[in-house]
């Protein structure tokens, strides 16, 4: 649901809004509102399908290789534990969290990532389904591996 913000006070952004506010509450009703990041809702989902149909292929969590595309591109942070132990935390790439420009950046570098490093570990056929799915192709990927041959 969209709410505007009219001299201080959230209003419904639009019709369906008004409609849903005006079932579910009534008046004078105090009701809790969580802000997230405006998203490219096509965009996001892209993403998020694309990194997990790259992970099947690879046999691993979406989750997993998340992770590992985040922390390879520097968005982790290495923590040292109370124990010596020294352990990475990641960004969430939630609406609450992330906005479209950082979810952008991170599919560049994720991109980036998967043509140099992702692609070695998958057969001739799945390579090619990620170019599809990455809207690539052999020419980007010899660009991405060697800035300097042509790009």
């Amino acid at each position: 649901m969209r709410l505007n913000v009219v001299k201080g006070a959230l209003v419904p952004g639009d019709d369906d809004a008004r409609q849903v506010l005006n079932k579910k509450t009534k008046v004078g009703d105090t009701i809790e509102v969580e802000l997230v990041n405006d998203r490219n809702a096509a965009f996001n989902s892209k993403i998020f399908v694309t990194i997990a149909e790259i992970a099947k292929m690879l046999n691993v969590e979406p989750e997993a290789l998340r992770a590992e595309i985040a922390y390879e591109s520097g968005r982790g942070d290495d923590i040292h534990l109370r124990d010596g132990r020294v352990v990475t935390v990641l960004p969430s790439m939630s609406k609450l969290t992330m906005t479209q420009a950082e979810l952008e950046a991170f599919w560049e570098d994720a991109r980036s990532y998967i043509l140099t490093e992702v692609m070695i570990s998958l057969d001739g056929a799945q390579q090619e389904r990620v170019l599809e799915m990455l809207g690539a192709t052999r020419d980007d990927e010899r660009k991405v591996r060697n800035p300097l041959a042509g790009g």
